[in-house]
């Protein structure tokens, strides 16, 4: 990484290593920077219908502002413990306008945290956690979003995670 780790979150941690307020300031919650690209990290603990209105325009502001304020490509992770259908639909399409009305197309990709959690932990199991393996998960993810509705492509992302959970345990 080239921040440094406690540059890493936009919150703070009480005594016991948990969060005591979300992310404030219009900053997102984990901000990883690696030489050649970025992961903006939004977590929520929402999993209603009501994921989408609370989440979809922050997150997309936050990746969009980094997208800007960084000379590399970032890459935009949203973890919940289930994610809505309708905020999946919100971050296929990652549309943004930022100042000026300039169009953003951006990269975030919804996953919940189970999800998130094999691939975390295979790629550790398997002897393969680089950073590189979160985008392109990111990525390969995204390969199908302009494709698939919302549902669907959820179902492509968990076919995704399988795969990739599974070759780095074949390694």
């Amino acid at each position: 990484m080239v921040n440094k780790p406690y540059e890493v979150r936009g919150f703070r941690l009480d005594a016991d290593f948990l969060p005591v307020t979300a992310a404030g300031g219009g900053k997102g919650d984990l901000y990883c920077e690696f030489e050649d690209f970025m992961i903006l990290t939004e977590v929520t603990m929402s999993t209603s219908s009501r994921q989408e209105a609370m989440e979809g325009e922050p997150v997309r502001r936050h990746v969009s502002d980094a997208v800007l304020n960084y000379n590399k490509p970032v890459y935009g992770l949203f973890l919940a413990i289930r994610i809505d259908t309708n905020t999946a639909e919100t971050f296929r399409h990652g549309i943004w306008y930022a100042k000026g009305d300039v169009k953003q197309r951006l990269d975030i990709v919804p996953l919940s945290l189970e999800q998130f959690r094999r691939h975390f932990v295979s790629m550790f199991e398997g002897n393969q956690a680089r950073p590189e393996h979160l985008r392109d998960l990111i990525l390969q993810c995204e390969t199908e979003r302009d494709n698939l509705e919302a549902p669907a492509w959820m179902s492509h992302i968990e076919k995704v995670v399988a795969q990739r959970v599974s070759s780095f345990a074949d390694n």
